[in-house]
């Protein structure tokens, strides 16, 4: 997962899939940004995401409702 700080924002850059079989990973993967990066508005790109399931959707969520 790729990052690009402008501004105050925090891009992160989805790519290939995300479903069941890494979920967590992505979801520790986007907490670990997201804490390091206090004060800026998390932004998601996902012009390079591929796929993702329901749980990925899931992960997502979960992760808005906590900003």
């Amino acid at each position: 997962m790729r990052t690009k700080v402008e501004e105050n924002n925090v891009i992160i850059y989805l790519e290939n899939r995300i479903d069941s079989n890494n979920t967590v990973e992505v979801q520790t993967e986007l907490e670990s940004i997201i804490d390091a990066n206090p004060g800026k508005e998390p932004v998601i790109d996902a012009m390079d995401l591929n796929y993702i399931s329901s749980a990925g959707l899931r992960v997502l969520l979960k992760i808005t409702k906590t900003l």
